[in-house]
């Protein structure tokens, strides 16, 4: 199922691929919630050259090492292979340098694809959402990065996630990886991404959502007039509640161009209103989700006018 898949991927390259399948388990890397369940090694030699061959050690005796959750494992490696042999030794020698995030995320998306029973096994849907209530932005993170990846395959096909990765830094740490990040997609693109998260609109290649449950806490409250800043984090995704209570309200953003909306009672997503009228709810609440893609946290400043009184 693997290999059918990549006819979707365009341009690659791949070595020789082995797998040892050990009737064992490992400690490496394990945790308590977590065990490794394979390890490859796809690395080039000492001269820099391509050895020609990729090894895949599968861990039979590993709590998660079913026929059916082996097979997505096995996808998920092999794709690890396809990549060493595709993108350069720096790129794949990020790992540790911030590239984690597109290497695992993207093996993620691709073995939910080709295995046709792994719905049970990939998505990271409670991860993810657990990073985004941390406010991780998305280059820290490793396998939990995947729902990205599949709004990625969901919007364009799996060409473009080959061609996303291209686009990686080779090391370089955080300002590298943010920098290539916002050279493969535009902020448009990045704040699509959120909406679709917050809208719950993200779906698996073998049917149905990944099951994602954004939350949306309180965030400013305005009450008199004033101004509020928020924070946020470049390239974590931002969800929140803002509430205005009884009164007709200006608004105004600085900077204006943040790339942040706001909707109401699940409406279309739309920027931040210039006016907003409360008198005859009392008060008024609107979701909003955004995704900074500047290098600096992000003071974004709210500022509310009184433009008239409680009816």
């Amino acid at each position: 199922e693997a290999v059918a898949a990549t006819g979707g991927l365009g341009d690659f390259a791949v070595d020789d691929v082995k797998f040892l399948n050990q009737d064992d388990r490992t400690d490496w890397g394990s945790t308590a919630d977590s065990e490794v369940q394979a390890v490859t090694d796809g690395s080039r030699d000492v001269a820099g050259n391509r050895p020609g061959e990729c090894l895949v050690t599968l861990f039979g005796l590993a709590s998660g090492a079913s026929p059916e959750e082996m097979a997505v494992t096995v996808a998920h490696e092999y794709f690890h292979c396809l990549q060493y042999a595709t993108f350069s030794e720096g790129q794949m020698g990020s790992y540790s340098d911030g590239g984690a995030w597109w290497i695992e995320g993207a093996a993620e998306y691709f073995s939910a694809v080709a295995v046709s029973g792994s719905i049970p096994f990939t998505g990271r849907a409670a991860e993810f959402d657990a990073a985004v209530a941390s406010e991780v932005p998305l280059h820290d993170m490793a396998h939990e990065s995947a729902p990205f990846f599949f709004w990625l395959g969901e919007t364009y096909d799996l060409a473009k996630l080959m061609e996303f990765q291209h686009a990686m830094a080779a090391g370089g740490g955080t300002s590298s990886q943010r920098a290539a990040m916002r050279g493969a997609l535009s902020g448009g693109e990045w704040l699509d991404f959120a909406k679709a998260y917050a809208d719950s609109a993200i779906g698996h290649p073998q049917g149905g959502s990944l099951g994602l449950v954004p939350d949306f806490p309180p965030r400013l409250q305005v009450e008199g007039p004033g101004t509020a800043e928020l924070s946020l984090v470049p390239f974590a995704l931002y969800l929140g509640t803002i509430s205005y209570s009884c009164s007709v309200w200006g608004n105004r953003l600085t900077p204006a161009d943040a790339n942040l909306v706001l909707r109401q009672n699940e409406g279309a997503w739309a920027p931040w209103p210039e006016a907003t009228d409360a008198r005859e709810t009392g008060s008024l609440e609107y979701q909003a989700v955004g995704l900074h893609t500047g290098d600096d946290d992000l003071g974004l400043g709210a500022h509310a006018l009184c433009k008239g009184l409680p009816r």
